[in-house]
C-alpha cells in the first residue's frame, strides 16, 4: 500500500465518504472505508480504480514528536515547538543524542534543554505513544488515554481497546482494534456500544439519559444486537462504569453527577428564608401579574412563566422596583448576550451575560459566591444543566433567585432543558394572554398545563437531605421532594398530590 497525505474529505448522501489524494502526480477522488482521518493526515491505501479497497491511519514522526513534546507547559512547550520545526521528523533522535547538535546555534538553550530533560525523564510515555501511533492512534485521540494510564496506555489498550471508550471515539479504537485482529462482533464491544448510544441521545438530541428499556431496543434496532446481548451490553457499561444507573434510566456519568449537584442547590435555595419584601402595588397588572410580584417577593427560589405578550417584562419591572424599594440590590442576567441586551432595553436596568457574570474562562466556571440580592434570569429556556447549575451553586444563603421564560421557546444547545421540569415542580407563576382573571398558581400539581415540547432533562436526582436521613431519593424524586417541602410549609396550596415530571425518552415518549 502506499502512504498518501489526503488533501480534501467529503461525505456523500449515502453515508459515504471520499477522499482526496495524489497518485502518480495527479489528484484523484477515491471513495470507500475510510479510518477517522482529518484533512493533512496521512493513510496507506489500496485501491482498484476509484475504489478504495483499504485504508489504514498512519501516525507520521512529525505528530508524534508534537504530541510528546507540546505536554511540555507554558513558554518551554512554545520553544519546543519551535524547535521541532527546525529540526525536522528527526528531532527526537537528534535531542537524545546531544553529540549531533553540538554547533547548532539557531535552537534556544532554554528550550532544548527542556526537551531534553522531558525525553530523558518520559521515555517509557515515548514508547508508549509510539506503540499506540503504530496502531493507528494518533496524539490528538490518546490524550485522556495518556492522562489516566501514562506509559501504561498501549499496554492497556492492547488488553482490551474497548475499556479505552471513556477517552477516545469508537471509531478510532474500532480502526486499532482490527489492525490488533480484534473482531468487530467482540462481546466487549457491546459497553462501547451502549456508552454511544447514551452519548448520542446527549449530544444530538439533547437528553441526559435514557431509559434502559429504549436503550436496549436502540442497541437491538442500531447495532443489531440481541435482547440478551443487548442486556449484557447494559450491564458491562454499568459495570465499567461509562454509565451510571438511576430510575431504570442510564446516564452519562458527567450529567448524571450535574443533575445531583443542580438538584442539591435547588433544594437548598428553596429551603432558604429571604427577609421577605413588600411588594408594590400596581393599577395595571392583572390578578396573575401581581401574584408574580409578590411571589418573587416573598420566596427564595420562585419562576415567572408564560408565552409572548402575557406581561412577562411589565411584571417584571414592578418586581424590580419592589425588590429596590425593600434595599435590595437585584442582580440581572440572560443566558445569551442578545437577551442581555433587550433585558436592559426593556427594564431600564443593566443586564449581563450569565456566563460573564459566573466569571466562565471557556472551559469552566468560577466558583466564588456572587454578589448581590436578587438574580433574575430572563430566557431561562436557553439554559442547560450545567449553566443554571452554575448559577445556583454560586447564590449564598438567604438571597433570592428568580427565573422568567417560557418553557415552549428556545431549548438549550447543551443537554438537558431545566425550565421545562422545574414548572412542574417549583413555585410558579404563569402568566395567561388574554384573561386576567385566569388561575396563575401551579405547585407542581396534576393541574400544571402541558407544554408542547415536553422536557429533555429527563431527571433530577438527588440524596435526602438531613431532614430525611433513611429514606432513598431515587432519580425524578425532586418534584415530590421539593413538593414536599412547600406542602410542610403549607405554602399556597392544600397538599395537592404530586405527579412525577413528564420527561421524554430518547424516542420521544413519556416516561
Amino acid at each position: 500500500m502506499t502512504t498518501l497525505r489526503v488533501q480534501r474529505l467529503k461525505r456523500h448522501d449515502n453515508g459515504e465518504r471520499s477522499i482526496l489524494l495524489e497518485i502518480d502526480g495527479k489528484n484523484q477522488w477515491l471513495t470507500g472505508p475510510l479510518p477517522p482521518i482529518k484533512t493533512g493526515q496521512f493513510l496507506r491505501a489500496q485501491h482498484r480504480g476509484q475504489r478504495l479497497i483499504k485504508a489504514e491511519r498512519v501516525v507520521t514522526k512529525d505528530e508524534i514528536n508534537r504530541g510528546f513534546y507540546g505536554r511540555l507547559r507554558g513558554f518551554e512547550r512554545d520553544s519546543a515547538m519551535k524547535i521541532l520545526t527546525l529540526l525536522g521528523e528527526d528531532a527526537h533522535e537528534l535531542i537524545t543524542d546531544p553529540a549531533r547538535l553540538s554547533g547548532r546555534t539557531d535552537l534556544p538553550a532554554s528550550g532544548l534543554k527542556a526537551m531534553k530533560n522531558h525525553a530523558r525523564r518520559n521515555g517509557r510515555l515515548w514508547r508508549s505513544i509510539m506503540e499506540l501511533a503504530e496502531m493507528g492512534i494518533g496524539p490528538e485521540d490518546a490524550g485522556g488515554l495518556l492522562q489516566e494510564h501514562g506509559a501504561g496506555a498501549a499496554r492497556f489498550f492492547k488488553e482490551n481497546p474497548y475499556a479505552a471508550i471513556t477517552h477516545m471515539p469508537l471509531q478510532v479504537i474500532d480502526h486499532a482494534a482490527q489492525r490488533l485482529g480484534v473482531s468487530l462482533f467482540d462481546p466487549r464491544r457491546w459497553p462501547a456500544l451502549a456508552l454511544e448510544t447514551v452519548k448520542e441521545a446527549c449530544q444530538e438530541m439533547g437528553h441526559t439519559c435514557v431509559p434502559l428499556e429504549t436503550l436496549r431496543e436502540l442497541l437491538q434496532d442500531t447495532h443489531a444486537l440481541d435482547e440478551d446481548e443487548s442486556r449484557q451490553a447494559i450491564g458491562g457499561a454499568l459495570a465499567l462504569d461509562h454509565l451510571k444507573e438511576e430510575h431504570q434510566a442510564a446516564f452519562l456519568p458527567r450529567q448524571y453527577r450535574t443533575e445531583r449537584r443542580l438538584a442539591d442547590d435547588l433544594i437548598r435555595l428553596h429551603l432558604s428564608r429571604p427577609e421577605p419584601v413588600t411588594p408594590l402595588h400596581a393599577e395595571h397588572l392583572t390578578d396573575e401579574q401581581q401574584y408574580a410580584v409578590r411571589l418573587g417577593c416573598e420566596r427564595a427560589l420562585s419562576i415567572i412563566t408564560g408565552g409572548p405578550g402575557t406581561g412577562k417584562t411589565t411584571t417584571l419591572k414592578v418586581l424590580l422596583d419592589s425588590l429596590e424599594a425593600g434595599g435590595l440590590r437585584p442582580v440581572l442576567c440572560a443566558p445569551t448576550g442578545k437577551a442581555a441586551s433587550r433585558m436592559t432595553q426593556s427594564t431600564g436596568r443593566e443586564a449581563t451575560t450569565l456566563h460573564r457574570m459566573l466569571g466562565y474562562d471557556g472551559h469552566r466556571f468560577a466558583s466564588a459566591m456572587l454578589e448581590g440580592d436578587a438574580f433574575v434570569v430572563d430566557e431561562v429556556s436557553m439554559a442547560s444543566n450545567d449553566l443554571l447549575g452554575a448559577l445556583v451553586r454560586c447564590v449564598p444563603e438567604g438571597k433570592r433567585v428568580i427565573l422568567v421564560g417560557d418553557e415552549d421557546q428556545l431549548p438549550p444547545i447543551d443537554p438537558g432543558h431545566p425550565l421545562a421540569a422545574l414548572v412542574r415542580t417549583l413555585p410558579l407563576a404563569r402568566l395567561t394572554k388574554g384573561d386576567a382573571h385566569a388561575p396563575y398558581f401551579s405547585a407542581g400539581s396534576s393541574g400544571t398545563r402541558p407544554t408542547g415540547r415536553p422536557s429533555r432533562s429527563l431527571w433530577f436526582c438527588v440524596k435526602l437531605n438531613e431532614q430525611c436521613p433513611h429514606a432513598a431519593l431515587t432519580a425524578g424524586s425532586v418534584a415530590k421532594r421539593i413538593g414536599a417541602a412547600s406542602h410542610a410549609e403549607r405554602y399556597h396550596h392544600q397538599g395537592v398530590p404530586l405527579s412525577p415530571v413528564p420527561h421524554q425518552t430518547a424516542r420521544g415518549r413519556h416516561v
